[in-house]
């Protein structure tokens, strides 16, 4: 499978198992993660992300890697300290947060 096959749009929400539900699933954490992919609708024009958050960031010394969900498809951004201002949005976003930045 491609890369474009095993990634989609989507966020994870965490929730407890209970005993019976970790038997029958054969599961040995008490928590599990389900994914969701999902839709948005308003009343009222809105203004829109220009990409979404994919995955969690993965900081490294001086760059935050971004795995993006654009109009365009699946892009990753890297963002450097030198770009001051992208720079303190990339360090508080999370998977699925929107991100403005335009990419190039």
């Amino acid at each position: 499978m491609g890369e474009d096959e095993t990634n989609w749009c989507h966020f994870a929400a965490r929730f407890d198992r209970t005993s019976l539900h970790r038997r029958l699933k054969g599961g040995s954490l008490g928590y599990e993660d389900e994914k969701f992919s999902y839709i948005a609708v308003a009343k009222h024009p809105v203004t829109l992300a220009t990409a979404r958050v994919l995955r969690h960031p993965l900081h490294h010394p001086g760059v935050i890697q971004l795995q993006l969900c654009t109009p365009d498809g699946l892009q990753t951004a890297k963002i450097t300290k030198r770009d001051k201002e992208a720079w303190k949005r990339a360090r508080k976003v999370d998977w699925g947060d929107g991100f403005d930045k335009i990419l190039g």
